[in-house]
């Protein structure tokens, strides 16, 4: 998306916030009111000075239903720089780059990677060839900063979008930086590898490989979706068979309200934050606390899928 105007962005650019940890023990361990349930959301400020080119809100109070109280409000609790910005699998920004060093680099890339490459150009997404395309990704860089943002592009290959899994296991040896220094027409590429070989530009690449300095590889992608991809190999048998079912076990646990779950002796309340994953609260054992929280702080991946925008997790 064009980085102008306001948006939303990242993984938990909505997310419930939390109530300080007195007031929960509070009404929890006394008879004191419920703290009052509020989100917090992360927006993105293309039309502010890039010093508060991010803002963190709090929205609510939340009225238990998917929705606001009647007396909810917005409040920005902290402004962050533009650069802060999180990484939101949906940004296109970064487009016009990749596109033109592809485009300045397409005959070598071509030659080392076969005709699947054109899909970066000006073919459709919705187009795959039988050569296959690309799932382009970009993530922060090792030497990004806050004056200077660096994001790192690497080229993952699939043919089948039914298949899109394996693209984790066909990364080009072809990837390069691109610093986020003013409107996103004006951004750069630098620290371009390929096959091995490291370069500071684009055009220093392209001046080497005309003075035949550069050691061209071969690695045009294929799969017969045998070790690349989950499961039982297409080409067997096994491939059809569904396995036994087991002996159906009892439940033993019991779903509570609101996340809550009881299971013999021990109670809790659980959630699944989108970028650290699942989270325990007020965990008890025998209507003693045992742990107030339980959770990773920061710890985000990408997971395969069948839809490109739909992997990460």
């Amino acid at each position: 998306a064009a980085l102008h105007g306001c948006f939303l962005s990242g993984s938990e650019a909505v997310t419930l916030k939390l109530p300080d940890k007195t007031s929960a023990l509070a009404h929890l361990d006394g008879d004191a009111v419920a703290p009052p349930r509020m989100a917090q959301i992360i927006v993105v400020h293309g039309e502010k000075p890039v010093a508060d080119g991010v803002g963190i809100y709090t929205v609510g109070p939340l009225d238990g239903h998917g929705g606001l109280a009647k007396t909810a409000s917005v409040s920005l609790v902290e402004s962050l720089h533009f650069n802060r910005r999180p990484v939101d699998m949906g940004d296109s920004s970064t487009d016009v780059v990749v596109k033109n060093v592809v485009s300045s680099l397409q005959g070598l890339l071509r030659a080392s990677f076969g005709s699947s490459i054109s899909t970066l150009l000006d073919q459709p997404s919705s187009v795959t060839p039988a050569s296959g395309q690309f799932f382009v990704l970009t993530s922060p860089a090792v030497g990004s900063t806050l004056e200077r943002r660096v994001s790192r592009v690497v080229f993952n290959w699939f043919r089948d979008p039914e298949q899109f899994q394996i693209c984790w296991m066909h990364t080009l040896p072809f990837s390069f930086d691109i610093v986020h220094v003013g409107a996103p027409e004006e951004w750069l590429a630098e620290n371009i590898t390929y096959c091995g070989q490291m370069f500071s530009t684009v055009q220093g690449l392209i001046a080497a490989d005309k003075q035949g300095s550069v050691v061209r590889c071969t690695s045009i992608p294929d799969s017969a979706y045998t070790w690349d991809s989950a499961g039982p190999d297409p080409g067997t048998s096994a491939a059809s068979q569904t396995p036994e079912l087991g002996p159906t076990v009892a439940q033993t646990w019991h779903v509570l309200r609101r996340g809550g779950i009881r299971w013999r002796d021990w109670e809790m309340q659980a959630t699944v934050r989108p970028a650290s994953g699942l989270a325990l609260y007020d965990v008890r054992w025998r209507g003693e606390r045992i742990l107030y929280e339980l959770a990773l702080n920061d710890a985000h991946a990408y997971y395969s899928s069948a839809l490109g925008e739909k992997q990460f997790h």
